[in-house]
């Protein structure tokens, strides 16, 4: 007797075993990896397709990161004017850094270079500056993103795909217009695919559009 697979749930107990994975309630069968922002579809392998996600340098990457800066306020002290000053200038680097399309590589030469020059405890190279980019600038400007989008009526996806050595990277960007800012041109999500047919796109699309309200 021959039959169709089940596909596997995200459960309560994979939720258990694995705390930093979150349910997505448009689709039972895919995992959101807070760790590294990305989606793992667990509806063939189950537990296998975790296992294979936490391999992936992305996701390795995301738990570097995350190690390293744990958050913003361990970088701050409470009643110090000085250091606030210090970590905004930091954070304006980190900002400049990707404005610019600048490797945060470079970071590790210029956070010394302001340090002997400018600042004697200004500190922030790459993977300081990679975590402030990743934990507060970019969720912070993807909710004013989302607070301009739910201010207007009409906007345009645009979707593209690129090859970034053995990655497919699939950019979708939004372009609407917003009474206070004008004309806007702004990345609503970065990811990457196993592959670039119309299903794969489509499903990627609507994920988003769901995901985002």
């Amino acid at each position: 007797m021959s039959g169709k697979k089940r596909k596997c749930h995200f459960n309560n107990e994979l939720q258990k075993e694995y705390p930093f994975l979150k349910k997505r309630d448009h689709n039972p069968h895919v995992a959101f990896c807070s760790q590294c922002s990305s989606e793992i579809n667990i509806a063939h392998g189950g537990i296998s397709d975790i296992k294979l996600h936490l391999k992936t340098k992305k996701h390795l990457a995301g738990v570097s990161a995350v190690a390293m800066s744990t958050s913003m306020s361990k970088f701050i002290t409470k009643n110090d004017s000085d250091k606030h000053e210090i970590i905004a200038k930091e954070a304006v680097l980190a900002y400049h850094t990707v404005k610019h399309n600048h490797s945060f590589r470079s970071l590790d030469c210029t956070s010394k270079l302001i340090s002997a020059l400018f600042e004697k405890k200004f500190s922030s190279a790459r993977t300081k500056s990679e975590a402030m980019v990743k934990n507060v600038l970019a969720p912070d400007t993807q909710k004013e993103l989302m607070q301009e989008l739910s201010e207007t009526s009409c906007f345009t996806l645009m979707i593209n795909s690129s090859n970034h050595g053995a990655q497919k990277l699939v950019p979708i960007v939004v372009r609407y217009f917003h009474e206070r800012s004008g004309v806007n041109v702004k990345v609503l999500e970065l990811d990457t695919l196993p592959g670039e047919t119309s299903d794969q796109l489509n499903d990627y699309v609507l994920s988003v559009l769901n995901r985002n309200g």
